[in-house]
């Protein structure tokens, strides 16, 4: 069996702009596999489309059944690739995803046998980033209410859990910048976000899961911590809050740095006490 073409598909503008990259890998029996590059907003829809279109021509003649074979081809012969990336490797993931299509076409098997099997029926669904509205015509969120509505939607609709960056936009139009979210959060920013949490929650109730995102833009959990020490600190990044930290006795740099020498049970028991 070989690769004998492969289709490329840089899809017209959806919903928000969104230009999903697709690719469909022939065979010379008739057997064809589609993939996607799970890039497709921003810029960075165009540089996957890209990639694509310089990695396609590596795959013809080659089996698609030696799919481990190729994505080391593809893998050694980008120089990119050595830094790593999410275009270098959406590219690459596109065309393993047809690969695996075609291979279990030609075993008539689903991929999780393939993979080793499956180790349960059924997996728990989310509806995800819901601060970016729902639906048709769907609306940034930004009123606890507006949050509230998401949600409620997204239940309606079977959904179980969940989830929503609540420190994306502002209140009134625009958005938070990036610089506002990694620094110490004024109190009306997190007044504001606990407002709209608490609006989800009453809006679907205490069997529904919340998923908070947010995009590695601050440390919610060494927050929480924090905050049981002493609650006047308010979030901010790890790299910020080290000083704070210590001074509340989340954290000891002392200890930690001490335990990487020292593996006794003592050095091991402070650790633990601390945490």
């Amino acid at each position: 069996m070989k690769i004998t073409k492969i289709d490329l598909l840089y899809c017209d503008p959806v919903e928000g702009g969104w230009r999903p990259s697709l690719c469909r890998i022939y065979t010379d029996e008739g057997i064809y596999g589609d993939g996607e590059v799970a890039l497709s907003y921003g810029g960075a829809s165009q540089a996957a489309f890209a990639m694509l279109k310089d990695m396609a021509n590596r795959l013809i003649g080659m089996n698609p059944l030696d799919h481990e074979v190729i994505w080391q081809k593809l893998y050694q012969g980008c120089f990119w690739s050595y830094n790593g990336g999410p275009i270098v490797f959406g590219g690459i993931s596109a065309f393993d995803i047809a690969l695996w299509d075609i291979k279990g076409k030609v075993y008539g098997q689903p991929l999780y046998r393939l993979l080793g099997g499956k180790h349960r029926d059924t997996l728990k669904a989310y509806a995800s980033q819901l601060q970016n509205g729902w639906g048709v015509g769907r609306k940034t969120a930004r009123t606890p209410a507006d949050y509230a509505r998401q949600a409620e939607i997204a239940v309606e609709k079977g959904f179980k859990a969940v989830k929503y960056n609540f420190l994306t936009f502002r209140e009134d139009e625009g958005r938070y910048p990036r610089t506002e979210q990694t620094a110490y959060l004024d109190p009306e920013y997190l007044d504001l976000a606990e407002a709209r949490i608490a609006a989800v929650r009453e809006a679907v109730g205490s069997k529904v899961d919340i998923i908070l995102e947010n995009h590695c833009s601050s440390c919610k959990e060494i927050f929480f911590y924090a905050s049981k020490r002493d609650e006047k600190i308010g979030i901010a990044t790890v790299y910020r809050m080290v000083s704070a930290l210590e001074e509340v006795g989340v954290i000891s740099r002392k200890i930690v740095y001490a335990s990487e020498q020292n593996s006794g049970k003592d050095e091991a028991e402070k650790i633990s006490d601390k945490k």
